[in-house]
């Protein structure tokens, strides 16, 4: 497949279809290279907290190995 008709660039141009639009490749690239530095910011500001975390704080789940294994019968009693 040639760049004329590839669906994934825009017509014209080796610039893959992004969601500002951007047709130029070296505005793609700066605008790419600002918001991954804003993303990286916003995550060293407030980290996403991890499942092992949450599981930590959570109630103990039946299926988790250091509580056993719940039963069909308890599974059927805690869906009915």
């Amino acid at each position: 497949m040639n760049a004329a008709s590839d669906p994934y660039l825009y017509p014209g141009t080796d610039v893959l279809r992004n969601v500002p639009g951007l047709r130029n490749a070296e505005q793609l690239a700066a605008f790419e290279t600002a918001k991954t530095a804003q993303r990286i910011y916003e995550l060293q500001k407030t980290p996403v907290v991890s499942w092992q975390a949450s599981l930590a704080s959570s109630a103990p789940h039946p299926q988790r190995p250091e509580f056993g294994t719940a039963s069909s019968a308890d599974l059927a009693r805690d869906l009915a």
